[in-house]
């Protein structure tokens, strides 16, 4: 830039100085705004991620009222793509409260996968003990010590599948399937596995914690139209694109043309129905009662 360049641009500053300062303030705060919201969300995928893979979450639950035995879980590891499967057992139980009686889900300790975060105290050790989730804990002033007593829904007798009914809160923790208190869900209560009637479940489980091995976060394929897309293989799974689609038989035209009258200027609508009629499967055919009332249709053919 020249002498005379610079001073001519100093001197436009110092005249229009607020203008300046003004265009340079909005000009930080966008880029501030940009990068408050860029690192945000790549600081909140590291937080959630490190969390949910320091507990091995599950990707997805099965669950059957007929059991499943180990030879189910093998058979689902056996599935490509899976990397850990874990059998548990879970039941409804009534927790009564000052407030009232309220709803808990009753589960076993997992050791692989959705591992829960102890918070404070110790695991069950035997049939007597459990651990509270930690909402629960808030939400109805648990504390360790304290005894606990989980009922069926009159309240008359053990719960489902439990072949005990008083315990003592040993241990909080946070389960990785509950992470917020903002909505309404039924919370956790851990128990010993021996806890559940095994002469029921004959050592089965009515639920498997699935694990898939990690898959790359974004696709390799390139963004590209639609009528162009090529083959695109994620791991295991293959999609394929087939443009332009071929068109159904019965909507190709047929090669011979419809025999018109000479001395006619006009085509018969029976012609175009028995034309389109015949190039339908028999399926998708509609079926039309004759009728001798019926008055003759005739389509005016476009004016030269």
């Amino acid at each position: 830039m020249k002498k005379t360049q610079k001073l001519e641009a100093n001197r436009n500053i110092k005249d229009q100085l607020s203008s300046f300062i003004s265009i340079v303030v909005i000009a930080m705060l966008a880029v501030t705004v940009y990068l408050g919201i860029a690192f945000s969300a790549r600081a909140m995928d590291v937080n959630i991620s490190g969390y949910y893979n320091r507990l091995n979450m599950q990707d997805l639950v099965v669950y059957s009222p007929l059991l499943m035995t180990g030879d189910d879980a093998e058979a689902i590891r056996a599935v490509d793509g899976v990397a850990e499967v874990e059998g548990g057992n879970e039941t409804v139980a009534w927790l009564p409260t000052d407030s009232g009686v309220i709803s808990v889900s009753v589960i076993t300790m997992a050791e692989r996968v959705a591992v829960p975060e102890i918070i404070s105290g110790h695991a069950p050790q035997s049939r007597q003990e459990c651990m509270v989730e930690n909402l629960l804990a808030k939400q109805t002033g648990l504390q360790i010590g304290d005894t606990v007593r989980l009922k069926n829904k009159s309240g008359s007798g053990n719960a489902p599948l439990l072949t005990e009914s008083v315990f003592t809160v040993t241990g909080l923790f946070q389960h990785p399937d509950h992470i917020t208190d903002k909505i309404d869900i039924t919370k956790y209560v851990i128990v010993d596995e021996s806890v559940f009637d095994q002469d029921l479940l004959e050592g089965n489980w009515l639920r498997l914690r699935v694990r898939m091995a990690d898959m790359p976060r974004k696709s390799a394929c390139p963004s590209v139209p639609i009528r162009s897309a090529p083959a695109c293989s994620s791991g295991s799974m293959t999609a394929k694109a087939s443009w332009p689609r071929p068109k159904p038989s019965w909507m190709t035209p047929k090669s011979s043309s419809p025999t018109a009258d000479s001395s006619s200027s006009t085509a018969r609508l029976s012609f175009q129905t028995a034309n389109c009629r015949s190039r339908m499967p028999s399926s998708r055919l509609p079926t039309v009662k004759s009728s001798s009332r019926m008055p003759s249709f005739r389509l005016p053919t476009a004016k030269s």
